[in-house]
C-alpha cells in the first residue's frame, strides 16, 4: 500500500504544480457501480488531521483485520512527513477515492485527483519511475489510447500491482486494473454519475466546511456491509437490501472519533427500504428511559403513524417479492391468537418500538433480545394482550391462568409475566430484523410492552429499571448527548465495548477470531450510532463513533440503583430485624435519604432538613427487637424507623447547630442509650433515647469547637468520654466531670480520630492522638502523656489508630494526600504506599476475617478507590469506580461473597462482589 499510495499521491502533486488551467471533475470518472465516494477537503489539512489521529486509524485497522480500505487511508497519515515537497504541492487540493465490488464478496478502491491540464504526462511518469527505482520495476501499456503505468508492489496483503494512468485530465490509481480500465472508460463517457438526480439533490446538500464528504450508493451499501458477515447473519441485513437511492454524509474528524451528518433519498419509484417512512414526521425519542443500562445495542423506530408504516411496509414487501412470505405468517399469528397483528398491536402502540440487545461483552455469547413498544397505556394493552393469550388457551383446552408465570426470585418484578403463542411479533410489526427479538413471554415496565425469551430474562430488564439503571441515566449516555438528534424515526445505538458477543454472532469468522485475539483496540471504540429523521422527501442521517486512547472500562457490578441526585455520603450496611439480612441505607446531595433492599431496590426515600453529620445507629428504642436508624444533621436529630416512619417526638430540634455527628452509647448494653452531640456553643450535650437533655450531665464546655467523633473508653473499672477541639484533650466521667488531666498540651490535629489500646506487657492502658505535625502522642489514664516521633506531615493528616496486622496491637495510620504511611506501635514504619492520584477523605477499615483486615482508601476527585493489605499492596481487582466511602459486609444470608457498596459519580450506588 505504501508504494502504492506514495506513487500515485506524488503523480498528483507533480501535475499540480506544472499546470494552471481549471482542475477536471474527477467524478466524472467514477464508474456507476460506486458503493462509496469520498471528496476530502483541502488534502494537506485532511492527511494532518488523519495524522493526529493515528491510534483510531491504527485500532480500527486491527479490529477490521487489516482491512484493505482502512490501511490505505491511514497509510496517507505518515505521507506528508516522508515527502514535506509533496505535501507543499497538494495545498488546496482534494482528494477522491471511490469503492466497487470487485468479485464475490470483495470490494476495492480507486483514487482520483483532478489535475490542471493534461500536459506533462511523460514527466509524471519519470518523476513515478524514480520513486520507485530500486522498489519495483515500471512498466507500462495502452489501454483505449490511454498509458497506463503498472508496478508490482508488496503489501500487507501479498503481493499486488498497482496500475496508474492520467485521463481527461484526471490521475487515477487502483491495485484493480479492471476497476482502473473502467475508470478510464467512464471519463470519455457524456454520462456520469453527477447526471444521476438523486445524487445531485445530495451533493447540492454537502457541506463545504466538512473534513471529508462521503456518499453512499444505497442500493449497493447493503451488499457492502453484507460482506463484512457470514452467509447465516446476514438475515439481520435482510431489510436494507434496497435500501434507497443516494446519501450524503459530511465527515467531521474529532479528538474523541467522528461525527457524520447529511441526507438520503429514497428511491424515485418509491420501492425503496427508506420510502416506508414517507409520511412520518419525526418523533421525541424516550424509549432510552427504559432500555436497560447494560444493553450492547438497540434499534428503535419512531413512527408518528403506525398504520401508514404498515401500509408502506407491506408495498415494499410487494415490490420486492416478499409479501408471500410475510402473509404466511400474518395468517400464522391469526391462528395462534384470533387477532391481526398490526391492526392490534398498532391500536394501542405509542409511536416507538425497540429491539433490544444486552447481555456478556465475551466474544460468542450473545445474549438476550426484547422488544419494547411504548403504548397508550398499560391497561389498554394488557386488555388485547390477554385476550390473544385467552383465545390461544382456549384453542389448546388451557387454563388462562397457566399462561401467568411466577417472577423470578430475588428480581423483584413489579409487573406479572406472560407467556406468549407467538415467537416472532416484531418481525411481523417491524421488519425482519425485529424478528431477531422472541417474544415468547411479555411483561410490562409503566407503559412499556417488553416482549422476552423467557421469564428470566423479563426480570433482568425489569429489575434494571427498579434500580432506575436505564441507558438514559447512565454516564455515557450524557457523554453523547451532545452528539444525537432528539427527534427522529429510525436510531440504531451500539455500546462497543460490551457488544463483542453480539458482534461475534454477526461478522465473518476472521473478524471474529480477531475480535477475540486483539480485544483492546476494540475496547477503546465507546460508542456507534446511526440516527435519521424525516425531512420533506429527503431523510436527515446522524451518525457518529466515538474512540478512546484509553480503555473506559465499565463498573462491573452486581447491580447498580440510580439515586435522584449524585451522593458523597458512605453507605451504611444495616441489619433488617425482619430477615436478618442487611440493608443499605445512603443519603444523597439533596438531602434525600434511602433505605435499599439487598437485590438494590429503592424501599422508601425521605427528605431531611440538610446532610447527615458523622455515623448512622441502630438502636431498639422500644426494647422489642426492631431496629430503628438514629442520626443527625446540622439542626436536628432523626430517630426513623425501617418503612422510613418517624418515631416517637423525633426528629429533636437542637438549640444549638452541631459541629459533630452523633455518639451513642449503652454503657451496661441494658437498651437505656445515650447520645452525646458537640454544638456551635461549645457545649457537649447528652440525650436519652427518646431524644431528652440528660440532667446529670454538667460539663461546662470546651474552650473551642469540637469536630470529630466523641469517644467512650472503659479501663479499670471506670468509664471515660473522651473528646478534643483544636487544643486540648477533654477527658470526663459520666457526669461530664474531668477525670484525667493530661500533664502536657499540644494543638491537635483536625482530622484525628483518639484511639485506645488496653493493657499490654508493654504499656498500660492508653489513647493515641496525633498533634497538627504528625506526631503521635499516648496518653495515658494517669495523665502522663509520651510522644512517638514519626515523619511530619501536614496539619490536614488523617490519623487512626487500628491493629491492621490482626496480632493484638494496634498500629498507627496516617493518611496525608496521596500517602499512606503505617507505623508499629514503638513508631517504626512498616509499610508507605504513594498513590497516583489525590485522596481527600480518611481512611476507612475493614474486616474480612480475625487475621484479614484491610484500608480502603478514595480519591474523590479521580472517582477511584482503593482496598489496601496489611502488607501495602493494592488488593487484586483494584481500583474499582467510585467516590464515596464505601461500605463491605454480607448482604444474602448464605454469607458467602462480601458485597462492596460505594456511590459513583454519575448518581449511581453500585454493589461489587468481592471474591
Amino acid at each position: 500500500m505504501g508504494g502504492a499510495a506514495l506513487a500515485a499521491m506524488v503523480l498528483g502533486w507533480f501535475y499540480l504544480k506544472r499546470n494552471i488551467a481549471q482542475d477536471s471533475d474527477p467524478l466524472a470518472a467514477v464508474a456507476g457501480d460506486a458503493v462509496v465516494i469520498v471528496r476530502t477537503g483541502p488534502a494537506r489539512g485532511f492527511l494532518s488531521a488523519l495524522s493526529r489521529r493515528n491510534l483510531f486509524w491504527s485500532d480500527l485497522n486491527t479490529v477490521l483485520n487489516s482491512n484493505y480500505l482502512v490501511s490505505q487511508a491511514a497509510y496517507l497519515d505518515s505521507l506528508l512527513d516522508a515527502y514535506p515537497r509533496a505535501g507543499r504541492l497538494a495545498e488546496g487540493r482534494s482528494l477522491y477515492l471511490s469503492v466497487h465490488p470487485s468479485g464475490k464478496g470483495k470490494h476495492e478502491a480507486v483514487f482520483y485527483l483532478g489535475l490542471s491540464g493534461a500536459s506533462g504526462i511523460g514527466a509524471a511518469g519519470e518523476l513515478v519511475s524514480d520513486i520507485l527505482d530500486g522498489v519495483s520495476e515500471v512498466t507500462r501499456r495502452t489501454f483505449s489510447r490511454t498509458t497506463i503505468w503498472e508496478a508490482p508492489l508488496e503489501t500487507p496483503y501479498g503481493n499486488r500491482v498497482l496500475s496508474w494512468t492520467v485521463s481527461r485530465g484526471i490521475l487515477i490509481m487502483s491495485f484493480s486494473p479492471t476497476l482502473l480500465e473502467n475508470a478510464v472508460v467512464q471519463s470519455g463517457e457524456t454520462q456520469n454519475i453527477t447526471g444521476d438526480p438523486a445524487f445531485q439533490r445530495v451533493h447540492s446538500t454537502s457541506g463545504m466546511d466538512a473534513d471529508a464528504n462521503i456518499y453512499v450508493n444505497l442500493e449497493l451499501f447493503p451488499g457492502y456491509l453484507a460482506s463484512f458477515s457470514e452467509s447465516g447473519p446476514r438475515g439481520f441485513l435482510y431489510d436494507l437490501s434496497d435500501l434507497g437511492s443516494w446519501a450524503e454524509l459530511d465527515l467531521h474528524l474529532r479528538d474523541d472519533g467522528l461525527l457524520l451528518n447529511g441526507f438520503s433519498c429514497p428511491a424515485p419509484d418509491g420501492s425503496s427500504y427508506l420510502d416506508i417512512f414517507s409520511g412520518q414526521s419525526p418523533v421525541q425519542a424516550s424509549i432510552e428511559t427504559v432500555i436497560p443500562g447494560h444493553s450492547s445495542a438497540f434499534l428503535a423506530l419512531g413512527l408518528s403513524d403506525p398504520e401508514l408504516f404498515q401500509d408502506n411496509y407491506l408495498k415494499w414487501l410487494e415490490a420486492s417479492g416478499r409479501l408471500p412470505g410475510y402473509l404466511d405468517r400474518q395468517k400464522q399469528f391469526l391462528r395462534l391468537t384470533g387477532h391481526e397483528p398490526a391492526e392490534t398491536f398498532f391500536s394501542f402502540m405509542d409511536r416507538e418500538a425497540a429491539l433490544v440487545f444486552t447481555g456478556p461483552d465475551d466474544p460468542g455469547e450473545e445474549g438476550e433480545s426484547f422488544l419494547v413498544i411504548r403504548t397508550l397505556g398499560r391497561s389498554l394493552a394488557l386488555e388485547s394482550l390477554l385476550d390473544m393469550v385467552s383465545f390461544h388457551a382456549a384453542t389448546n383446552g388451557d387454563n388462562d391462568n397457566s399462561y401467568r408465570q411466577a417472577p423470578v426470585a430475588g428480581r423483584d418484578p413489579d409487573s406479572d409475566i406472560y407467556s406468549f403463542p407467538f415467537p416472532e411479533t416484531g418481525g411481523l410489526l417491524f421488519g425482519t430484523m425485529f424478528g431477531r427479538a422472541n417474544t415468547s413471554y411479555f411483561s410490562f415496565v409503566g407503559n412499556y410492552l417488553v416482549f422476552g425469551a423467557s421469564p428470566a430474562a423479563l426480570s433482568e430488564f425489569i429489575h434494571a429499571n427498579v434500580l432506575g439503571q436505564t441507558l438514559d441515566a447512565g454516564s455515557r449516555n450524557r457523554d453523547i448527548s451532545d452528539y444525537l438528534i432528539s427527534r427522529n424515526n429510525f436510531y440504531f445505538y451500539l455500546n462497543v465495548p460490551r457488544s463483542a458477543g453480539l458482534l461475534t454472532g454477526l461478522v465473518r469468522e476472521d473478524l471474529a477470531e480477531n475480535l477475540v485475539a486483539n480485544p483492546d483496540p476494540f475496547r477503546k471504540f465507546q460508542v456507534m450510532s446511526l440516527q435519521f429523521s424525516t425531512s420533506r422527501d429527503m431523510l436527515y442521517n446522524n451518525a457518529f463513533l466515538l474512540y478512546s486512547p484509553e480503555i473506559l472500562e465499565e463498573p462491573g457490578t452486581e447491580w447498580q440503583t440510580r439515586l435522584d441526585t449524585v451522593t458523597y455520603f458512605k453507605p451504611h450496611l444495616l441489619l433488617n430485624h425482619n430477615t436478618g439480612e442487611n440493608e443499605i441505607f445512603v443519603q444523597d446531595a439533596s438531602n434525600n435519604i434511602y433505605l435499599i433492599s439487598n437485590a438494590g431496590r429503592i424501599l422508601w426515600k425521605k427528605p431531611l432538613s440538610g446532610p447527615i453529620t458523622g455515623k448512622v445507629y441502630q438502636i431498639d428504642y422500644y426494647n422489642n427487637n426492631r431496629l430503628q436508624m438514629l442520626f443527625n444533621t446540622r439542626d436536628r436529630i432523626y430517630l426513623v424507623d425501617r418503612n422510613g416512619n418517624d418515631v416517637g417526638r423525633y426528629p429533636v430540634r437542637l438549640p444549638s447547630p452541631a459541629t459533630s455527628g452523633i455518639s451513642v452509647f449503652d454503657y451496661d448494653n441494658d437498651g437505656n442509650y445515650r447520645i452525646f452531640l458537640a454544638c456551635e456553643d461549645r457545649s457537649v450535650t447528652v440525650r436519652s433515647k427518646e431524644g431528652n437533655i440528660i440532667s446529670g450531665w454538667e460539663f461546662p464546655g470546651t474552650d473551642h469547637n469540637v469536630y470529630n467523633e466523641i469517644r467512650f473508653f472503659r479501663t479499670g473499672g471506670r468509664d471515660h468520654i473522651v473528646f478534643a477541639d483544636r487544643q486540648r484533650v477533654y477527658i470526663t466521667d459520666r457526669r461530664g466531670n474531668i477525670r484525667v488531666r493530661p500533664d502536657r498540651s499540644f494543638p491537635v490535629s483536625g482530622n484525628n480520630s483518639i484511639g485506645y489500646e488496653g493493657k499490654t506487657a508493654k504499656s498500660e492502658p492508653r489513647m493515641a492522638v496525633t498533634d497538627t505535625t504528625g506526631r503521635v502522642w499516648h496518653i495515658y489514664f494517669d495523665g502522663r502523656t509520651e510522644a512517638v516521633g514519626t515523619d511530619n506531615y501536614s496539619p490536614g493528616h488523617f490519623f487512626e489508630f487500628f491493629d491492621i496486622t490482626g496480632d493484638g496491637f494496634s498500629e498507627y495510620i496516617i493518611l496525608d494526600r496521596e500517602r499512606l504511611d503505617v507505623y508499629s506501635r514503638e513508631g517504626s514504619l512498616m509499610f508507605s504506599r504513594e498513590f497516583s492520584v489525590p485522596v481527600s477523605l480518611a481512611p476507612e477499615f475493614y474486616f474480612f476475617s480475625a487475621d484479614d483486615r484491610r484500608i480502603g482508601i478514595v480519591s474523590r476527585e479521580k472517582g477511584q478507590i482503593f482496598l489496601v493489605g496489611p502488607d501495602g499492596e493494592i488488593c487484586d481487582g483494584f481500583p474499582l469506580a467510585g467516590n464515596s466511602p464505601f461500605a463491605i459486609g454480607f448482604l444474602q444470608g448464605d454469607r458467602q461473597n462480601f458485597s462492596l457498596i460505594v456511590a459513583s459519580g454519575n448518581n449511581f450506588l453500585y454493589n461489587y462482589t468481592l471474591y
